[in-house]
């Protein structure tokens, strides 16, 4: 991109000794990805299920009708990028050769988030780098994007590639750096259109670049961002929603009330780190430093919890019916169950709040994060897991990820893909 300037700093080091036992954790990765594609892991049984019920309907008719046509109704709920690709290649190569495929670029965008995150002056030098790449490599979204042929993995990869080539316009010299920004802006715009809930990268992207350009660098990204965004104008048009007409009572009847909360909640689990941090720093004040502000921040707490779920029950909040598995198991519990789901909502927003007055203006960006999943109807984990990782050490970095990155606490996040799969088993 024209007139793009480059930040400064130099490379960061590497974690010392790390080239030879990461390169052996990928290779034990990559043969577990291999073994999944010829021994079934039952921890992937919903990718197995869309796969055959959204998905391969949905390629099989973009090369029945042809783009133009197809695209206008189908089956799955998502931007067809995946769709059109499967459909050049689906039945004109052997089935195992192209899950190989995939399971070669989810490694290879793996081994650029850990590039990302190893040069990174957040996360450089701590084992932040390693521990959320196996957390990216072992979530059963991901995993099961490998495996079979779902939307979930393409736009979580197109994402990483984005925001690694965005560093890297940034690092490098003018020249280069013009390649480098306009890959970036392409493929964010793509993981968009391979899954709507990625409208934050470009907007992110976009933003980045026109940030970071003279007058004329600016025109360049805004005309090549106003192209890029045709396809989705057209799209919308034709669908007269976000989503194609088949599958608007599932994923496009919400109610903000309930869309909200729900997002906060999934959002809660994978800031569980930083609550703890916070609630570390409260005991902290209120044994070393400021004893009264603390007994107060703890009764402030509590008094808005109450009242966070009051008004949420009050104005008719329930679970929604297509929340599964690990928050989902709460609605046999009735109204114990809801509020119990409505607590990870509370702490997410406490989290999201206190970031905000720690960080400033840039947890605004949480908001943009959040509003595709506001207007739907359908929300589940895989949605947000590991998007909601990616989106907190690679965009937001409030200063409480590189405390987490630095600490063990990094380690819930591999933890939990683990415990996800299982639950998802269960």
């Amino acid at each position: 991109m024209t007139g793009c300037s480059r930040t400064r700093g130099g490379q960061v080091p590497a974690v010392p000794g790390a080239d030879s036992w990461v390169r052996v954790l990928f290779a034990v990765i990559a043969a577990i990805y291999i073994l999944q594609l010829f021994v079934p892991d039952p921890f992937l049984g919903a990718a197995r299920f869309d796969e055959s019920f959204y998905h391969l309907p949905t390629v099989r008719l973009f090369q029945q009708r042809g783009l133009v046509e197809a695209a206008k109704n189908y089956p799955s709920a998502t931007t067809p990028l995946y769709h059109i690709i499967m459909a050049a290649v689906y039945g004109r190569i052997p089935d195992l050769w192209l899950r190989l495929a995939w399971v070669a670029v989810t490694l290879a965008s793996g081994w650029l988030l850990f590039q990302h995150l190893l040069h990174d002056p957040r996360t450089a030098g701590s084992l932040a780098p390693i521990a959320v790449t196996i957390a990216f490599l072992a979530s059963p979204t991901v995993r099961g994007a490998a495996a079979y042929f779902v939307t979930d993995g393409l736009s979580l990869q197109l994402t990483i590639a984005s925001l690694f080539l965005l560093r890297k316009s940034n690092a490098e010299l003018p020249s280069p750096g013009r390649v480098s920004a306009g890959a970036a802006l392409v493929t964010a715009y793509a993981s968009f259109y391979a899954r709507q809930y990625y409208l934050w990268v470009p907007v992110y992207v976009t933003h980045r670049l026109l940030s970071g350009c003279n007058r004329t660098g600016r025109a360049v990204v805004a005309a090549a961002s106003a192209a890029l965004l045709l396809p989705a104008v057209a799209l919308f048009l034709t669908w007269g929603r976000a989503t194609p007409p088949r599958v608007w009572e599932a994923h496009t009847g919400t109610d903000i009330l309930i869309s909200v909360p729900t997002t906060l909640s999934f959002i809660g689990i994978f800031v569980l780190p930083a609550f703890a941090l916070a609630l570390r720093d409260l005991f902290s004040d209120w044994v070393y430093n400021r004893p009264a502000w603390a007994r107060r921040a703890v009764l402030g707490g509590i008094g808005g919890l109450v009242v966070y779920v009051g008004l949420l029950l009050g104005a008719g909040f329930q679970i929604q019916e297509y929340v599964a598995r690990i928050l989902g198991a709460l609605k046999g519990l009735g109204l114990a169950g809801t509020i119990l789901f409505l607590v990870p909502s509370y702490c997410a927003l406490v989290v999201l709040v206190r970031w905000f007055a720690i960080d400033g203006r840039r947890q605004l960006w949480w908001i943009v994060f959040m509003l595709p999943f506001t207007a739907s109807g359908y929300l589940c984990l895989r949605y947000f897991d590991p998007a909601v990782m990616l989106f907190l050490f690679l965009v937001a970095t409030p200063r409480d990820a590189e405390r987490i990155a630095r600490s063990r606490l990094v380690w819930f996040y591999p933890a939990f893909s683990v415990s996800y799969s299982v639950g998802r088993f269960l």
